[in-house]
């Protein structure tokens, strides 16, 4: 996390206002993400590694390649 905040702080983005930035962004996409598959980017935002082992089950994981595919082409 410190890296992306490094990121925007050298894109001029004062400090103060990063969390807040990051938070919207994060919301954002969290609202995007198929059922099922939130805790995983809050696993990625917390600097864990999630736990994605039932993911390929259910075609959860398609489904989640799929969302980040259409968050890309926007």
């Amino acid at each position: 996390m410190q890296e992306l905040n490094d990121k925007l702080i050298g894109l001029g983005i004062a400090e103060d206002q990063i969390d807040s930035i990051l938070e919207t962004v994060f919301e954002s996409i969290k609202e995007k993400l198929p059922e099922g598959t939130e805790e995983i980017l809050n696993s990625l935002i917390a600097g864990e590694t999630p736990d994605i082992g039932d993911l390929s089950s259910g075609g959860l994981l398609d489904k989640a390649k799929g969302s980040f595919r259409r968050l890309n082409s926007r």
